[in-house]
């Protein structure tokens, strides 16, 4: 059983010694309580907007955002009626806000000016 597990899940965790593992770098960005945990972020796109890929095409074809189609209400509505995913929602995008500034903003932002907005 140790072997199914170590080849399944080898990029997410990695072996320090016999029977005892430990997360990668790449696990530690999913993990709740981490500084700079990608939880919320993952768990939104992998639920939600996941489920809303299956409406793509009806999407293209009458305009209606695909997220429309697969909740049957427009994404604040659904919001307003499930708290629960509008706090997921409002974490993953401070997920997303942080990333981008840590990851991304650090390349770009030593060239914008944003005094001018």
């Amino acid at each position: 059983m140790q072997k199914i597990i170590i080849h399944t899940l080898r990029w997410w965790i990695t072996s320090c010694f016999a029977s005892v593992f430990a997360n990668t770098d790449a696990s530690r960005l999913l993990i709740k309580t981490a500084p700079d945990t990608l939880y919320s972020l993952s768990i939104f796109y992998g639920e939600d907007i996941h489920k809303s890929w299956e409406e793509l095409f009806p999407s293209i074809q009458t305009g209606t955002p695909a997220f429309q189609l697969t909740f049957q209400q427009p994404v604040f509505s659904y919001f307003k009626d499930t708290p629960k995913r509008a706090a997921l929602f409002q974490a993953a995008m401070n997920t997303w806000g942080q990333v981008w500034y840590l990851h991304l903003g650090s390349h770009l932002g030593s060239g914008l000016v944003f005094g001018y907005f």
